[in-house]
């Protein structure tokens, strides 16, 4: 629940050899976690994310969302997530719903961030932003979605209830994959 966390270096595998859930991801990992770095705090800002290997989760891999939609109305900023792995999430056939999971990175709440020199491969959806109900007050830096490679299975950058502060998306290479289910 803090601000100025940077989190660098690590590989985070949502897949625990220890354990067996039974949930099988689009790679066949058994995935026992749903995210590996989320924020579900109010005001939290100036979160870094880089040179990770995040993989094998269900839900997304990087959160951004804050304490619901009543956070929606103040800005946050300064978080940069670059330079990371970000591979193998989501599921196929489950038949109640989370397939439409499996995203690299979801910006919530006016989250605003630079999302810069990511590779992300075999996810449902590569960058999705939502409800954004307020004007950005930091440096445009961190209004930037730049220089991503995404290989998707279904979207690769996904603008939904975004209704203030223009965002830089420049440079981004999104590759479709051919799957059964999206």
């Amino acid at each position: 629940a803090a601000s100025n966390v940077s989190i660098n270096g690590f590989t985070i595998d949502g897949d625990n050899t220890s354990l067996t859930s039974g949930w099988i991801g689009t790679n066949g990992a058994d995935i026992d976690a749903a995210e590996a770095v989320t924020i579900y705090y109010s005001g939290v800002n100036n979160m870094v994310v880089s040179h990770n290997i995040i993989q094998n989760l269900g839900y997304f891999g990087i959160t951004l969302y804050g304490a619901g939609f009543s956070d929606a109305n103040t800005s946050k900023t300064g978080h940069a997530i670059t330079n990371n792995k970000i591979r193998d999430l989501g599921y196929y056939g489950t038949g109640n719903g989370y397939d439409s999971w499996g995203g690299g990175v979801l910006l919530y709440n006016s989250h605003y961030a630079n999302v810069a020199n990511n590779v992300m491969a075999n996810v449902r959806i590569g960058i999705q932003t939502g409800n954004f109900q307020t004007a950005h007050v930091g440096l445009p830096q961190y209004q930037l979605i730049d220089n991503n490679s995404i290989q998707t299975r279904y979207s690769g950058i996904f603008f939904n209830l975004h209704n203030f502060s223009p965002w830089t998306v420049s440079n981004n290479t999104i590759t479709g994959l051919d799957n059964a289910v999206q």
